[in-house]
């Protein structure tokens, strides 16, 4: 049987997993197929969550709003870095994702670290 994979013609990269006591697979990954962010550069954290070990995914948005991409006209500094700040770790409550955001705070285009809960058995 092929697994049902959602991958389309965005980008979609740099994932990290974990995997629940009770063989639930979280895979997390910064993911353009959100608005138009192939187009932009802005970036989106999705989570894949199998329970079937991988013959079904279903697909989560886990950031509110898109990320702007770092360029020289918003933050010079640390145009073009998208750090690798990114985990995921799994309990019997659910999965726990921290990522690098540049969403920034007071309206600045900054890498800050973010946090997301997702409960277990959620679909």
């Amino acid at each position: 049987m092929t697994p049902a994979i959602q991958f389309g013609p965005s980008a979609q990269w740099q994932p990290w997993n974990a995997v629940g006591p009770d063989g639930t697979l979280y895979v997390a990954y910064y993911d353009r197929k959100y608005g138009n962010c192939e187009f932009t550069g802005c970036n989106d954290i999705t989570l894949a969550v199998t329970r079937d070990q991988g013959a079904t995914f279903t697909y989560h948005r886990i950031t509110t709003e898109s990320m702007p991409n770092l360029v020289p006209a918003n933050n010079p500094l640390q145009a073009g870095f998208l750090g690798d700040y990114m985990g995921i770790d799994a309990n019997s409550f659910g999965a726990g994702i921290v990522w690098g955001d540049t969403r920034g705070r007071d309206g600045a285009v900054d890498e800050d670290m973010y946090f997301a809960f997702f409960p277990a058995g959620k679909h």
